[in-house]
């Protein structure tokens, strides 16, 4: 009975030991559940998305801009008594507006006027196209870093997702 029991238990060492040191390679290391597991696939293509940034650029303009500036003329009012003649020898007031007219001149004034254009400046990488194989098939994600030359997949039903 003591050889069996020893026997017995050098079988499951070494078929504990066997499992133990199996060696896995980690694009075949998968873990299971239901239908549902994690896997690494390769990176086909990276394309960068770049977004241009628009620079404001200020710039002050000098120029003498024209001013027209009215003069006015001088205005008064004459009274005049007048003596009607007749038998009554009424005297009656006329008021008269004279007015001599003014005139424009122009004058050129100092003017600073400044104006904001926007150049194109720095390009800024926003985003990266990624086509990467999993089983013979490409598939496209769009990312928001670069993932290296392999990436993580969970694979779900026969339906294929970068896992982050």
């Amino acid at each position: 009975m003591k050889h069996i029991t020893q026997t017995i238990i050098a079988a499951l060492g070494l078929a504990v030991a066997g499992s133990a040191f199996a060696r896995y390679d980690d694009d075949e290391m998968r873990t299971r559940v239901r239908d549902s597991f994690f896997d690494h696939a390769r990176v086909i293509s990276v394309d960068r998305i770049v977004e241009a940034e628009n620079q404001p650029v200020s710039r002050e303009e000098w120029g003498k801009e024209p001013r027209d500036v009215y003069h006015p003329g001088q205005t008064y009012r004459r009274e005049f008594q007048e003596t009607a003649p007749g038998p009554d020898n009424d005297t009656a007031v006329r008021t008269e507006v004279v007015d001599h007219g003014g005139y424009y001149s122009r004058r050129y004034e100092n003017r600073c006027e400044t104006r904001t254009e926007y150049a194109p400046g720095l390009q800024r990488t926003i985003a990266y196209d990624v086509v990467f194989r999993y089983n013979g098939q490409d598939y496209h994600e769009r990312m928001d870093h670069d993932p290296g030359a392999r990436v993580r997949v969970h694979v779900d039903n026969g339906y294929v997702e970068v896992a982050e």
